[in-house]
């Protein structure tokens, strides 16, 4: 019986050929007709799978090599890191937003995409008290726990809590992707920075100016920027560290706001103070009370200092004032020295004091020249008007006293003419003397005064008294017997509750004191 062929084995007669005949074929290819069915389709599997394998590594490698190619975003910035330093010179090391773009596969290159909108961090929690879901929005009334509750010490050793906002931005690409890398460490590099920012300024500010959002705002982003600044983050501030909900604990929220409503009690009585001051002064000498107070000022002064010098000079501007009811604005701030002032006041004068024509105008030139050469703003180179209580009691003055000129001119004018009757007729001097005691007995006898008639030719006088002077004198005595009777009533009514409230018993009023005798109604009077 033949012995089976292994189909695998290599199987041929070399005695059958010649030996010139050369011995050409392969050992190590198998031929494929001589398989069975099953290997052959093993050995179809196998080829198949290197070719898929092959082709599955290069798609792999090829996929590898162009995973990193990549689009940016709008609102966005990239940096394209090289093992990790950054690619790109320049203005080229910041890829723009839009197309795309070729980088190497991480580990070889990362791209850090960057955004360019300002972000906003609150910080809620870290000055605020521990707030349960059902507690009241209100502070707590009992005791601050500080391993919970937050808080912030203020420079008059005052606790407060509050609530921050802020805005931030990328300002340097490069230095972002270089010390920072992403957006989650940089809210917390921020975030940092500003409770640093906002513990330091607070401590150096007073508990009225954070409750009223007085205190250095700048301060706070000026430290906070600065520390992102140190650390090279490309990190900005935006805009100012904006306190929000300002409160005080509630231990003593009403003690604080007792101090608040006595401190708004006090703002508008002062307000009010302020407003009548201001009516007053208004009514008192109109627009130019501001100017005319501050000379009255400076003549307090000068008195106090016994200043004769100053106190003359003042007179005369005063006068001045007085006479023509203006004075210049410039005179109410006092930020001219005494050499300026006596020049510009000197000028003044004499543009007020010169009449017409080219001595008015040459006056206002130079007085004009004198504003400039002294810088006196624009704003203080008009004249103010003197109204009010002031210009009525001068305008009253100056009637009373060309009133009371033209009387003692009249009175002197009469006079010159009967001196001038008088001594050159002695009939005159008879008229003038009878003329001169009937005015003198006019004047003596004026008011309460009882007169007597005598007729002509009798040696004996009946006097009888002036019924209406007597019935007037009456009247006088029980009025004033009255107005006695009423203020001791009003003495007494004050006097019995401090009895009271010494425990002594209150004494009843005693009775009135006897009134001086009057005078005796048979008196003569002269």
């Amino acid at each position: 019986m033949a012995k089976p062929r292994n189909p695998f084995e290599h199987h041929h007669d070399h005695g059958d050929h010649d030996d010139d005949h050369d011995h050409h074929h392969d050992h190590g290819v198998i031929a494929t007709e001589e398989l069975d069915p099953a290997q052959q389709s093993l050995a179809d599997a196998l080829r198949w799978s290197f070719t898929v394998l092959k082709w599955g590594m290069v798609l792999v490698i090829v996929f590898y090599l162009f995973s990193n190619v990549f689009s940016v975003p709008s609102g966005y910035v990239a940096v394209r890191l090289r093992f990790g330093e950054v690619v790109g010179d320049g203005r080229d090391q910041v890829i723009q937003a839009g197309g795309l773009h070729f980088a190497f596969p991480y580990p070889i290159e990362e791209v850090i995409l960057i955004k360019t909108s300002s972000q906003q961090i609150a910080l809620s929690k870290e000055f605020w008290w521990e707030q349960q879901p059902n507690q009241p929005a209100d502070a707590p009334s009992r005791p601050l726990k500080p391993d919970k509750d937050g808080s912030l010490l203020t420079g008059d050793a005052n606790i407060v809590h509050a609530r921050w906002t802020l805005t931030y931005g990328v300002s340097d690409p490069v230095a972002f992707a270089m010390n920072v890398g992403d957006h989650e460490t940089a809210n917390n590099l921020v975030r940092a920075a500003a409770e640093e920012g906002v513990v330091l300024a607070i401590a150096q500010s007073t508990l009225d100016d954070v409750m009223r959002s007085t205190h250095d705002k700048a301060a706070i982003r000026t430290h906070a920027q600065a520390t992102l600044d140190e650390m090279h983050t490309g990190l900005v501030i935006t805009d100012d560290i904006s306190l929000k909900t300002p409160t005080i604990p509630g231990s003593v929220r009403q003690a604080y706001e007792a101090v608040l409503a006595a401190e708004s009690q006090r703002g508008q009585a002062v307000e009010m103070a302020t407003a009548d001051r201001n009516t007053k002064l208004s009514e008192t000498a109109g627009a130019g009370q501001g100017a005319l107070s501050e000379m009255i000022r400076q003549y307090d002064l000068a008195s106090t200092a016994n200043d004769a010098a100053m106190l003359a000079k003042l007179d005369s501007q005063l006068d001045l004032v007085f006479t023509q009811l203006e004075v210049p604005a410039w005179a109410q701030n006092n930020k001219l020295d005494l050499a300026a002032t006596d020049d510009l006041w000197d000028r003044f004068r004499r543009m007020q004091t010169a009449q017409s024509g080219p001595d008015l105008d040459a006056a206002k030139v130079e007085y004009a020249k004198a504003l400039d050469a002294h810088e006196v703003p624009i704003a203080q180179r008009p004249t103010l008007p003197v109204s009010g209580k002031v210009a009525e009691v001068i305008n009253e003055a100056n009637s009373s006293r060309s009133t009371a000129v033209a009387d003692v001119e009249r009175e002197a004018t009469i006079f010159r003419t009967w001196f001038d009757v008088y001594k050159n007729s002695p009939d005159a001097k008879r008229i003038v003397m009878a003329r001169i005691w009937q005015e003198a007995k006019a004047e003596i006898l004026n008011g309460d005064v009882e007169t007597w008639y005598a007729p002509p030719g009798q040696l004996e006088i009946w006097l009888g008294r002036d019924p209406a002077v007597a019935r007037k004198r009456e009247e006088d005595r029980m009025k004033q017997a009255e107005d006695a009777k009423r203020q001791a009533a009003m003495d007494a009514s004050k006097k019995a509750p401090t009895q009271l409230g010494t425990g002594a018993p209150a004494k009843p009023p005693g009775p009135p004191m006897p009134k001086p005798a009057e005078q005796h109604e048979n008196d003569e009077d002269h």
